[in-house]
């Protein structure tokens, strides 16, 4: 039993490494191809890619707040409150 979890520990480790890899490549060729391009366009992308990142953040961040925020509004409230 314990060598089925360890090559499946295993497996996993390379599967993420193997995508990081990927990723790392993806990156490197946008990269390389931005580099390229005239400062206008560089421009471009560069704002439209910032505002994609910024947004998907914050759609992270405001899904893993949703519990925070609503014990904030807990913890404001009194105690005689039976909302």
């Amino acid at each position: 039993m314990e060598e089925g979890k360890q090559g499946v520990m295993v497996a996993t480790q390379n599967s993420i490494a193997q995508l990081h890899v990927r990723f790392k490549d993806l990156e490197n060729g946008f990269r390389g191809w931005l580099a390229k391009q005239f400062l206008p366009v560089e421009a471009v992308v560069v704002t439209a890619t910032s505002a994609a990142q910024g947004a998907a953040n914050d759609c992270f961040l405001e899904a893993s707040n949703v519990r925070g925020f609503d014990r904030l509004l807990d913890w404001t409230r009194s105690p005689q409150t039976s909302c």
